[in-house]
This record gives C-alpha cells, sequence and structure tokens, in this order.
C-alpha cells in the first residue's frame, strides 16, 4: 500500500513540472502573446494569399512531432477587409486537408475562425485565424504524421493559449 501512494505521489509531483515547461511568449511588435512548450525560433517570411505577397514573421518550434507556429503577415500596405482576409486564410488552409472543424472564435472582442484540419498526410491540425490591427494573425498547432498520438491535445492546447498583450 506504501508503494502505491508513494507512486501516486511521484506522478503528481511530476505534473507540475511538465506543465511549467510551457512558457508565455509576448510579442507586442506583433500584437500577440502565445505560449511555446520551449524557446521558439523567430524568423522573417513572406505570406501570399489572393495573389499579393506582403512581410511576415514566423515564430516556430518543433517538438515531439509537433509543430508549433505562429504566422503574423503585415497587410499594414493593403486595403484588406477583416472578413474575407480570415476567409481567404481559411480557404488557404483548407486546401492540403479536411475540416473537421471550424467554429467562429473570438479572443476577448476581436473576430476570427477556429478549425481543425485532418491533412492528407495524415497530421492533424488545430488552428486560430485572425486578422487584427492589419495583420493576419495564424496559429498553428500541428501534429505531425510521424508522430504516434494523433489524439494529444497539445497543439489545441497550443492555438487556444493565443492572445492579445493588454488585453
Amino acid at each position: 500500500m506504501r508503494l502505491i501512494a508513494l507512486v501516486a505521489a511521484a506522478l503528481i509531483v511530476s505534473l507540475p513540472a511538465s506543465a511549467q515547461e510551457w512558457k508565455e511568449y509576448t510579442y507586442p511588435e506583433s500584437g500577440f502573446y502565445v505560449h511555446f512548450p520551449a524557446d521558439p525560433q523567430v524568423s522573417d517570411s513572406t505570406y501570399t494569399m489572393d495573389g499579393k505577397t506582403v512581410k511576415a514573421r514566423v515564430y516556430s518550434l518543433e517538438q515531439n512531432n509537433i509543430l508549433y507556429a505562429v504566422t503574423v503577415a503585415d497587410y499594414s500596405q493593403e486595403n484588406m477587409p477583416e472578413e474575407a482576409t480570415i476567409e481567404q486564410a481559411v480557404k488557404q488552409l483548407v486546401a492540403d486537408g479536411e475540416v473537421t472543424m471550424d467554429i467562429p472564435h473570438r479572443i476577448n472582442s476581436t473576430y476570427g475562425r477556429q478549425l481543425m484540419i485532418k491533412g492528407r498526410d495524415d497530421s492533424r491540425s488545430s488552428v486560430a485565424v485572425f486578422f487584427r490591427d492589419k495583420k493576419l494573425i495564424v496559429a498553428n498547432g500541428k501534429i505531425l504524421a510521424s508522430n504516434p498520438d494523433k489524439a494529444t491535445g497539445e497543439g489545441v492546447r497550443f492555438q487556444q493559449t493565443l492572445g492579445w498583450p493588454g488585453q
């Protein structure tokens, strides 16, 4: 009986340690914060949608066959309507897979979309898409096809931590 109690106590003590690995990262210049399980890489890129290419910044980390990424595309020089931009981004995201969930989503008063996508390569993505302050923000927690645990909630956990600084 003592052995069972000791093992149970060890498991309970180890749970907060794994939860503590996740840390909030705030990027005021890009207008968001999100939690990553380790330090992400930040790289400049471009984002093409509907024939227009704009500057983008990607915050990403691949760990344990899961890709965590937030892409921020700068549409400040374009006259892009919010809903049409979100709709086009969603259309582009789902082109290579099957949508298993697509619902309206809000973070505070900012409207967006939340998607679950099963990729043709057997990957699973949990995605949040927002257009805020003339920036398209796409958070994607993607369980790669090589991950044996397709039911892991880590992708959802990641995209659900997206938020706006100061709110």
